[in-house]
């Protein structure tokens, strides 16, 4: 039957309504609110913006008692809404460059199981994905519904989320501020084990009054303020913020909270969540009479008790105009923007590192500065992340479970495409059946430390190329007895199947001291004449001396790689109480017993008293030190003699404090079954004054973090191989940080690890390498290869300020900065003493004299202009296999000067290379 045409008008009008209503539900609702909240209209390239989100609090059947499709129904329509704000919040509107979730990110985080949590934590990771994570930037706090509150805090739930959402308490460098999420929700526990490290951080900032940068509070519960105290116009409710208190929730902190944290901070702003509504208002600091305002955020979910959902936005710059907050807002719908300056008189247009202790990882934080090595993270601010480039790790396996890896496999957008299990868990070696399987999960440890190191996604481990797409090759059994198994035909199967997958960087942490005619090293070096990068691990052994570099390293054609110290050690501590106060030390790695440092809340903290009067431990006294941590000092004897000391007394953990800067890995023998760790020199006299003083205990001690500046920083790791390969050639070629690298590990080890090792230099150079591809993306394997090795910074030798010898550390310090912006191409890219390999040699001459040329050559790839070369020479430590009467020593190092280059009898042109 026909339709009138007027009948067909009008159904065609309904769908066009049913159409746009639909748009606008769907989309335009969204962008309507999102768009009034801007940044600053005039904003400077500097600036830094941050997305400050409170409440999301994703609604399960902890929120409303309903089950079944109520629920699920309740629960689709409220995520999708926030899953598509906060979309376009990072991806079409604001774009931050850091965001900061103020807590209760889940309604019945701290009631659940532990399944329901991960399952639910899964859930918000979903809604809340980070789609930019080479540029943006994700910290979370917790709330009271994560963990609860004051003397309610449920500590399984505190210790939980530790494991996998990250520190509670933590203090950010961003845009020339100090960003300090302060878990206030423990700091109001009467329990020390529970309060510790918020206490801890307070107590660290009040020592630090007198600090350059200003700063910014953030708390999940609002501070105290009088009764009644207005909150401004962008308030939806009518009604002042209450003071109400209940069950495991606090609408305000405590009043004498709220002065202690004000007076020891000194914050130029305050920020805060948790009400659900806007509020701002202003605190008096003690009696200076200075004045602080707060900003409390209205909840991020519309099903929280608010007609309209909120967030808020805050600008800054190292630049201050005034001690003031200009807050940006027109009654923006309870969204308000907020802009923080501060001047710096007297700038001269430089920043000197070495002069005031500044790293290039605190250059790094301030807006703007992005040629920074040899920090990566910089190089993402060029859009660089590796997108676009098929990053494959051949090791034990990945935990893609972790949340900071992706948390997924081989699924729709996941990191983790590629990839297999060649042995299975049981392999014991040859003899014993090969249980392969699509899933290469870690059960060893190595390779998910390893991947984070690439692949972090943030908050706590930001990988160097996190935009690449990976895969991982298990080679390793499970560890039985503390071994793990492969044989080079597993090797070679999982070489040859990520060339197969399209891999174009391939990391291989492993080895033992061999040549370059090593099976596998050998598959390796053909795979580079492929198209392949590989990035090898060098080796450990560098209290061995010269020539003990692992192979495949030593191969041909492999970017071989040492390690550098790091610039700031994140690793485990553990907070210690005493009459003299409480401090969160720094720890050393987990002995070689791998027993873990962790220790019930006040476990007693003592000293072995020697005969003699010190504190040694290396010999029996009558002591009983059952129950107790015992603290020695490193002395001349063994820690393995120490260990079994203590343990035979009683001890249930060693603390051994060092003599040299920085930790030591502590050896132990087998039989001894306590943990034993090692504490820095200063951390131990703070420890040794206050036992002297009376009782003392461990206060908190499960993931418990620390942060501090390394005295070895940019130094070359002692333990790190020496070359040259037993043919001569240049070993290592490149060096990258690789020592106390804070990074992931299995869920079900702990979620985080601060390791050591040239295994985890060298996927720091694969990333690098990743992040070269993407800018050169037409540029062979070999011209990569050679673009890195001849960017990087010498290093130099502190013992007399010569360079450090290139079988030593290569070329120096990666530099990617100077790789990406490289214009002239370097052939050879070094040259070895291999003469075989690299010089021409003349016939004798009338006096027996051969002359030895080397060819260098220099190609402009830029073809709009010219580039100059010129040539000087360095000298650098040389080394010897023999003492100074002429016995061979194969660990005998001699740092001396020797003229490489003798003047008068070597010459160098200096000429322009021709434009392409």
């Amino acid at each position: 039957m026909d339709i009138p045409f007027s009948r067909r008008k009008l159904v065609l009008f309904l769908r066009v309504v049913w159409v746009l209503i639909l748009f606008y539900g769907e989309i335009g609702i969204f962008y309507k609110h999102i768009r009034q909240c801007k940044w600053p209209a005039k904003d400077r390239p500097e600036a830094v913006h941050v997305a400050i989100i409170a409440d999301p609090q994703i609604v399960d059947h902890y929120s409303y008692d309903q089950t079944g499709l109520l629920l699920k129904a309740t629960e689709f329509f409220t995520d999708i809404y926030m899953r598509k704000s906060y979309i376009i919040l990072q991806q079409q509107q604001q774009k931050p460059d850091t965001v900061v979730f103020l807590g209760d990110l889940m309604d019945g985080g701290r009631e659940w199981s532990h399944k329901n949590w991960l399952s639910e934590y899964q859930r918000f990771l979903l809604l809340f994905r980070n789609r930019n994570p080479s540029t943006t930037r994700v910290y979370y706090m917790a709330g009271n519904h994560d963990i609860g509150i004051g003397n309610t805090v449920v500590e399984s739930a505190l210790i939980r989320f530790h494991e996998y959402v990250g520190p509670t308490n933590q203090v950010l460098h961003i845009g020339g501020h100090e960003i300090v999420l302060l878990d206030t929700l423990t700091l109001e526990s009467d329990s020390a084990g529970v309060n510790g490290s918020s206490h801890s951080l307070v107590e660290l900032l009040r020592q630090n009054k007198g600090h350059s940068k200003p700063r910014i509070l953030f708390s999940h519960v609002p501070l105290w303020r009088p009764p009644g105290t207005p909150c401004g116009p962008l308030r939806q409710d009518s009604k002042p913020l209450l003071n109400r208190r209940g069950y495991q929730f606090r609408d305000q902190l405590f009043r004498n909270t709220t002065e202690y944290i004000l007076d020891a901070i000194q914050p130029v702003a305050v920020f805060s969540g948790d009400d659900h509504d806007t509020c701002t208002v202003t605190h008096t600091v003690g009696s200076s009479g200075k004045t602080v305002t707060e900003y409390t955020i209205g909840a991020f979910g519309w099903a929280s008790g608010v007609p309209i959902a909120s967030y808020g936005l805050l600008t800054l710059y190292p630049e201050f105009e005034d001690e003031n907050i200009h807050t940006h807002s027109d009654n923006l719908n309870a969204m308000s923007s907020v802009s923080v300056h501060k001047k710096i008189t007297g700038f001269n247009s430089a920043i000197v590192a070495a002069a005031n202790h500044i790293t290039p990882e605190h250059i790094a934080d301030y807006p703007g500065v992005k040629r920074v090595w040899p920090n990566p993270q910089a190089m993402q601010e060029f859009g660089l992340d590796g997108a676009g480039v098929n990053v494959c790790i051949i090791d034990s396996g990945v935990d893609y479970n972790h949340p900071e890896l992706g948390g997924c496999w081989k699924t729709e957008g996941c990191p983790w495409q590629l990839g297999y299990d060649f042995l299975g868990d049981e392999y014991r070696g040859e003899g014993t059946p090969l249980k392969p399987s699509d899933f290469p999960m870690d059960c060893l440890g190595h390779g998910t430390h390893v991947a984070g190191i690439i692949a972090g996604r943030g908050p706590q481990v930001h990988g160097v190329a996190p935009g690449a797409t990976f895969g991982m090759y298990r080679v390793y059994s499970c560890p039985v007895n503390g071994s793990s198994y492969t044989d080079s035909s597993i090797l070679l199967q999982a070489a040859e199947a990520a060339y197969n997958d399209g891999c174009n960087v391939i990391n291989v942490s492993l080895g033992l001291t061999g040549w370059s005619e090593d099976a596998f090293g050998v598959y390796l070096s053909t795979l580079v004449d492929k198209g392949v990068n590989v990035a090898a691990a060098v080796g450990n052994d560098g209290v061995n001396g010269l020539q003990v570099a692992s192979a495949p390293a030593v191969s041909h054609n492999l970017i071989s790689v040492g390690s550098v110290e790091n610039w700031s050690n994140t690793g485990n501590a553990t907070t210690i109480s005493t009459p003299a106060g409480e401090r969160t030390i720094g720890i050393s790695e987990r002995g070689r017993n791998d027993v873990e440092f962790i220790f019930p809340s006040n476990t007693p903290v003592v000293l072995f008293e020697d005969d003699d009067g010190g504190y040694t431990g290396c010999n029996p006294t009558g002591a009983d030190y059952t129950g107790s941590v015992v603290v020695v000092n490193r002395s001349d004897c063994p820690s393995e003699t120490q260990g079994d000391i203590v343990q035979s007394q009683g001890g249930i953990g060693m603390i051994v404090i060092n003599n040299v800067p920085g930790f030591t890995v502590m050896g132990l023998n087998e039989g001894t079954t306590i943990p034993a760790v090692t504490v820095r020199n200063e951390d131990g006299e703070f420890i040794i004054n206050g036992i002297e003083q009376g009782d003392s205990t461990l206060v908190a001690n499960f993931n418990t973090s620390a942060t501090i500046d390394s005295p070895t920083a940019g130094l070359m790791s002692n333990f790190s191989s020496y070359g040259p390969s037993p043919e001569l050639d240049l070993v290592p070629l490149i060096s990258a940080p690789g020592a106390n690298m804070w990074s992931t590990v299995p869920l079900n080890q702990g979620s985080y690890r601060s390791s050591s090792g040239t295994s985890l230099s060298s996927p720091y150079i694969a990333g690098c390498v990743a992040l070269i591809r993407q800018r050169f993306p037409k540029m062979s394997a070999q011209q990569i290869s050679h673009i890195l090795i001849t960017s990087a910074t010498p290093l130099v030798d502190l013992k007399n300020n010569f360079k450090v010898n290139p079988y030593r550390s290569g070329s120096g310090l990666v530099n990617v900065y100077n790789a990406v912006r490289s214009r002239v191409f370097i052939d050879p890219p070094y040259i070895g003493i291999n003469q075989t390999r690299w010089s021409q040699p003349s016939n004798l001459d009338d006096q027996g004299v051969r002359t030895i040329s080397y060819s260098l050559n220099f190609t402009n790839t830029d073809a709009e202009k010219s580039a100059s070369v010129m040539l000087t020479h360095q000298p650098a430590t040389s080394y010897t296999l023999y003492d100074k009467q002429g016995n061979y020593d194969a660990t005998f190092l001699e740092a001396e000067i020797m003229r490489a280059w003798p003047p008068g009898n070597s010459s160098v042109d200096q000429s322009t290379v021709p434009q392409v």
